[in-house]
């Protein structure tokens, strides 16, 4: 489950939290989320979906190894509805794709 999009050697591409914080924000909530912690959360929940599902269909003795590919499944939409797009994991809010500066270095 990627959780930035390389560009180039040793420079990566991560989302800014900015919609979320905002959200939260006026939501009525102080704090913040970092990228870390939005990372973690999301992949912990897609665990968690997956091992839910993998449970329901009648699996027993489920390791990490059998729930990866669902659980990357899974992260891929809860990044999407946050609005990034998983893909470059730029907010859908700034266009959803790499920078110009990205690009032009990735190439």
């Amino acid at each position: 489950m990627p959780s930035a999009v390389p560009v180039t050697r040793r420079v990566a591409m991560a989302p800014e939290l900015r919609n979320i914080n905002t959200f939260m924000r006026y939501s009525g909530v102080d704090e913040q989320v970092s990228y870390n912690e939005w990372v973690a959360s999301s992949t912990q929940l897609a665990f968690e979906l997956a091992y839910n599902q993998a449970t329901t269909n009648g699996a027993t003795n489920v390791t990490p190894k059998m729930l990866k590919e669902s659980a990357g499944g899974y992260f891929e939409k809860i990044v999407e509805l946050s609005g990034v797009n998983p893909d470059t994991m730029v907010p859908n809010a700034l266009g959803g794709k790499l920078p110009a500066w990205a690009t032009k270095i990735a190439a």
